[in-house]
Formats: structure tokens, C-alpha cells, sequence
């Protein structure tokens, strides 16, 4: 099953006979490309059934926490509707970082009725409207407006030309010139390291490009704002790679020891996946998959401390060098003055040392030599521990894999069933707050003076716009609105019945 390892395993026998190539050569066609495929493959359609079904269970879940809440929220002068006063108290304990101007803009947005109090079939999208952070829509009116004139015209010359079509083209060329150079510069040699970093990372093309996105990044800020110019995730990762730049110049001049920072060139070509929509699948398919990557980091770091644990427990002590003389794997751990096979550093001393260890028969390459030089060394039943964490990782990063594939799958649906304007009203949501409204909800007149000289100002309604997170979650609220439907039907009618 490894074939990492197949042609070690198979040559002294090949030696032999010829015909025993046979044996290994069916035996890992049968194993390695098609049943390990078809693992993976089961792997991955479970994988894809259990996403949906956690994804169903807890929407039904969530249906049903406002469903109690509701009724214990209720008051008997309105034994069918909840006041503002309930929602706000209940707020305060699951939303206590949300202001009283939240509130109101959310209660605003619940109640699409217009009663001034909430139904139940309202009061079920109380989660989406947390999750949703609210700003208020300010005038066509630019970042500067109240700035001096002398601000005013620098930053209209600014706004002209990032606005100007070819804009953003001009620095893409330049971004293919950057790597261009990098590439010249990659290909000279130099007489040490230091100097080929400073070459590199600080040389007269470096500082050319960092100038010329240093002016691209003061440009946007001064004609968007600091606010929307960092609203963009695009935006933010050209800010700090450029900064890191600047840093690594100005750090390789004066430390040229400090080689750590040649990273900052390099990752500004990632810029240039934005170009394709096929490599944005790829960034977004990331973004997706984050929570997830987590997750099963998680479960991996537990199961590598499970087994470093236990290969302290059973290894420790123990001196692999010269370990296997006679064997056939003698050489991997023959250790002189002048010549080592190095094997004999996979050994459990400590919990960091194991981990590297467990790391090496991860990968698998020539795994099969570190567990016979402990079958030689310890035991023949040491092999046991050593299939079994092998046996452990596969199972996991199959999983990986096949979270990997699904959300990919995912992610290129979702792209293919909806459109650019079907996204941007999936994820914004704009409502209109009048100055009625909020009398309407709120009946404390203290209350109602503060809102007044806080929010309306001169104005009788204040525009909001509303935006969701782009994550797993609420994509699939896109993806299975069918679904959601016919689930809400079938547990409305459970209802009824009860």
C-alpha cells in the first residue's frame, strides 16, 4: 500500500525471479489505483451526505432554540408578538457587543410586517440578522468632503485616476515585470548569500516596483479612504506585502544578515490570481475551507501527541546507530566519523524530536526502514505501532483530501448557480430606519430623546446596509434554498401536529 517504498520491497525478490514482478505489480494496481481511489471516493461522497445533513440539523436546531426562546419572551398583554423591549433584554445576553443602533436596525429588519412586533416566522431569522454587521449609508458624498481645499483637490486627483479604467491594468503589467526581474535576478549567481538576497530584495529594481506600488497604495487610500480602501481583502494583502517590502529593503541595508525577509518580493505576484476567475476559485475555495483546516489541524496534532506519547513510552533510551548491521537496511543507519546514514536521528527522546519522527513516517517515503531498524532494535512487535499510525494518517488525510474535493465542488457550483448581482444580494441587505419606526418600537421617552439626538439628527430615516460573512455557511443558504424550503414545510407540519 505504499509505493513510496515499492521498489525496495520489490527488487531482492525481482533478483530472484522475474516472475514475481507479477505479484507486486497487480498487487499495487489493485490496491494503490483502485481501491485507494475507491476509498477515496467513498470517503468523499459520505463526506459530501454528512456536510448536508449537519447543515440540515442545524438549521432545524436553530428553528427550534427560537422557538422556545419566543414563548419564553412572550407577555400576556401581547401573547402572539414580541415587543421590542423583550428583544432588546434578550440581546443584551446573546449579542451584548451589539449597540442600541444595532438593535433597532436589526428589529427594523426582522419585522417585515411593519406591525412594530415580531412574529414567530420573523423571530426565526434572529440568526442571520446577528451575523450581519449594519453601517449606516452615507451620502454620494466623498471620504474629504469636509476636509480643507487644499486636501479636497489632491485627493480628487487621486480619485480620478484610480477611477480611470486602465488603472489597475498598468500595475498588473507592472506586477508580471516584477516577476520577470525576479527571475533574471534569480538566475545571476553571486559570490554569497547576502549578497544575493540584497540583490534581490534590495537591488535598483526592487525599489523601482516597491516605488511604484507604494504610489498605487497612497493613491487608493487617498481616494477611497482608509475605511473602504481596507474594506477590500485585495487592497489589505497589497498593503502588506508592500510595507513588508519597504521594511525588507530598509532592514537588508542595515542588518544584510537578516535574509528572512526575500519572502515579501515573491508573494506580490499572488496578486495576479485575481486576473483569473478560476485561480479566485482557488483562493475562495481556501477561504472556505479555513474552519475546516483548523479543525483537522486539531485532530492531527492530537493524534501526533497520542503517538509521540506512546513512541516516548515504548523507544525512548534507545540508540539506533549501527542498529541493523547485517540487514538489508544496514546502510540507513551506519554511522562513522566521515559518513552516516542518518536514519538513526528517527528516534523518541523527547515529545519535539517524536513529533519530527512521526512527521518523516507521514510522508511515508522509506517508512518501512525506520519501523524494521526498531523491529531489529526493540522487537519484531514494534511493527504494530508503526502500521497502526500509518493506518491512523491515512484515514485522516483522506478525509482532508476529500473536504478539499467537496468544498472545490462547492465553491464551483455555487459560482456556476449564481451570479455577481444573485451574490451581492445574498450578502447585503439594505433597510431604511424612519424616525416613526423607531417611535413605534420604542416606548420609553427617555430612551426615544437619546435615540433621536444620537441617530436623527436633521433627518427623519437613515439608510443601512447590512453585510453577511462570506463563509460556508451562508453560501449554502444559496445553495440548498430548495432544500431550506421543503425542511421549514416539513417541520411546520410536525408543528401543527404537535
Amino acid at each position: 500500500m505504499v509505493y513510496f517504498s515499492f521498489p525496495d520491497i520489490m527488487m531482492p525478490a525481482y533478483s530472484k525471479s522475474k516472475w514475481y514482478s507479477l505479484f507486486f505489480i497487480s498487487y499495487l494496481c489493485i490496491v494503490l489505483y483502485l481501491l485507494m481511489n475507491l476509498m477515496l471516493a467513498v470517503v468523499y461522497e459520505t463526506f459530501t451526505s454528512i456536510e448536508r445533513d449537519k447543515f440540515r440539523k442545524l438549521l432545524l436546531h436553530k428553528r427550534q432554540a427560537c422557538k422556545n426562546a419566543f414563548k419564553l419572551l412572550l407577555t400576556k398583554e401581547n401573547p402572539n408578538q414580541m415587543e421590542f423591549a423583550q428583544f432588546e433584554g434578550v440581546m443584551k445576553y446573546y449579542a451584548p457587543k451589539k449597540g442600541n443602533r444595532d438593535l433597532l436596525v436589526m428589529f427594523r429588519y426582522l419585522n417585515t410586517s411593519g406591525t412594530g412586533s415580531l412574529t414567530i416566522e420573523e423571530f426565526y431569522g434572529i440568526y442571520d440578522s446577528v451575523m450581519m454587521t449594519w453601517q449606516p449609508q452615507a451620502l454620494d458624498t466623498p471620504w474629504y468632503f469636509t476636509a480643507s481645499p487644499t486636501v479636497q483637490r489632491i485627493c480628487q486627483t487621486a480619485n480620478s485616476i484610480i477611477s480611470w479604467p486602465y488603472f489597475d491594468h498598468i500595475f498588473y503589467v507592472l506586477t508580471t515585470l516584477n516577476g520577470i526581474a525576479m527571475i533574471e535576478r534569480g538566475m545571476q549567481s553571486y559570490p554569497s548569500l547576502q549578497t544575493s538576497v540584497l540583490a534581490f530584495s534590495a537591488g535598483w529594481d526592487t525599489c523601482f516596483f516597491l516605488a511604484c506600488f507604494t504610489l498605487e497604495v497612497a493613491l487608493k487610500t487617498l481616494g477611497m479612504g482608509l475605511e473602504r480602501y481596507f474594506s477590500s481583502g485585495w487592497n489589505l494583502y497589497d498593503f502588506v506585502v508592500t510595507f513588508g517590502g519597504l521594511i525588507a529593503v530598509i532592514s537588508l541595508r542595515l542588518f544584510p544578515d537578516f535574509v528572512y525577509v526575500v519572502v515579501f518580493r515573491p508573494l506580490k505576484l499572488l496578486r495576479l490570481f485575481k486576473l483569473k476567475k478560476r485561480y479566485r476559485d482557488i483562493i475562495g475555495t481556501m477561504a472556505i475551507l479555513s474552519p475546516l483546516i483548523k479543525s483537522a489541524g486539531c485532530v492531527m496534532l492530537v493524534m501526533y501527541y497520542f503517538f509521540a506519547i506512546i513512541g516516548m513510552e515504548l523507544f525512548a533510551g534507545y540508540d539506533m546507530r549501527n542498529c541493523c548491521n547485517g540487514t538489508n537496511i544496514e546502510t540507513y543507519y551506519k554511522y562513522t566519523p566521515d559518513k552516516s546514514g542518518y536514519y538513526y536521528l528517527n528516534t523518541f527522546p523527547n515529545l519535539a524530536v517524536s513529533l519530527v519522527t512521526l512527521f518523516e513516517l507521514t510522508v511515508v517515503n522509506n517508512w518501512f526502514v525506520v519501523m524494521n531498524g526498531y523491529a531489529t532494535k526493540v522487537h519484531a512487535a514494534s511493527r504494530a505501532y508503526f502500521v497502526l499510525f500509518y493506518l491512523f494518517t491515512m484515514v485522516v488525510l483522506t478525509i482532508v483530501v476529500a473536504s478539499v474535493l467537496e468544498a472545490f465542488r462547492f465553491r464551483i457550483q455555487y459560482k456556476k448557480q449564481t451570479t455577481k448581482r444573485d451574490e451581492e444580494k445574498l450578502l447585503h441587505e439594505e433597510i431604511e430606519l424612519k424616525w416613526e419606526d423607531v417611535m413605534n418600537y420604542v416606548k420609553d421617552f427617555q430612551a426615544l430623546q437619546k435615540y433621536r439626538s444620537d441617530m436623527f439628527v436633521g433627518v427623519g430615516k437613515i439608510s443601512f446596509l447590512g453585510s453577511r460573512p462570506r463563509n460556508r455557511q451562508v453560501l449554502q443558504r444559496r445553495m440548498y434554498r430548495h432544500e431550506i424550503e421543503q425542511w421549514m414545510q416539513e417541520a411546520a407540519a410536525i408543528d401543527k401536529r404537535l
